[in-house]
């Protein structure tokens, strides 16, 4: 039996099993920006506010784009597909980063330094230097009840792309210049990283610091080097 909701023109999203609906974003041009995911209470937040709002599986809370940096996106018009599995937003980036770009004001920013010290709430990711053009990276989730990820590894960047390394666990994550976003799908490989039902997924971190030192201090709950060096215990 056919689901009425495939032929019924009522908005009445069919969520997953774990209550979320897949969103992509496209600029009105049709560029992708990014591919997230969202709950009820998530469209809700955008429908009302006019600005993209999602569900972040790995803070396990809503999360608005640009809530830290000023940088969200406001919503143009918001479609679903025939089945209402899968929202298609249409929005404009805003924000003083984006803003300056369209002018010409300022370099685009995907060219910018990845080194330092990136965070978004608890959650921290230090990229610094590391050995024959690699770069030292770590990742720390904090979601709370002591449960976590905590990974140390490396990276190499080519462009707006930047290619993980984290032992076993290898992705391709994506550099916006403002952001460092993990994508949605990681390996199984990965999984071993964290605990109880935390995940580096859709990991999206926002710039702290541009210091390399200060990347360099930055510890798991353990009390180890997130961006170790070579020789570091």
């Amino acid at each position: 039996m056919s689901d009425p909701r495939e032929t019924d023109p009522i908005l009445d999203p069919k969520y997953d099993a774990a209550g979320l609906i897949t969103a992509v974003v496209t600029a009105r041009d049709g560029a992708l920006l990014m591919v997230a995911h969202m709950n009820a209470e998530a469209l809700a937040a955008t429908q009302s506010s006019g600005e993209a709002t999602f569900w972040s599986r790995s803070r396990g809370r809503l999360w608005k784009k640009g809530e830290t940096s000023g940088n969200v996106l406001r919503v143009v018009e918001m479609r679903i597909d025939c089945d209402q599995d899968a929202l298609w937003i249409i929005a404009d980036p805003a924000g003083p980063a984006s803003a300056a770009i369209r002018t010409g004001l300022i370099d685009d920013p995907t060219r910018a330094d990845l080194l330092g010290s990136w965070a978004l709430d608890t959650d921290r990711v230090c990229v610094v230097p590391g050995a024959k053009g690699r770069l030292r990276l770590g990742a720390l989730v904090d979601y709370g009840e002591g449960q976590g990820c905590a990974a140390s590894g490396t990276a190499r960047r080519s462009g707006d792309r930047v290619q993980m390394t984290f032992g076993a666990c290898r992705f391709e994550a994506r550099f916006e210049g403002d952001r460092i976003v993990f994508p949605a799908e990681l390996p199984a490989s990965c999984d071993s990283l964290c605990t109880g039902r935390a995940s580096l997924a859709a990991l999206t971190v926002e710039r702290l610091s541009t210091s390399t030192a200060e990347a360099e201090t930055l510890r798991t709950p353990g009390g180890k080097l997130l961006c170790p060096t070579a020789s570091a215990n």
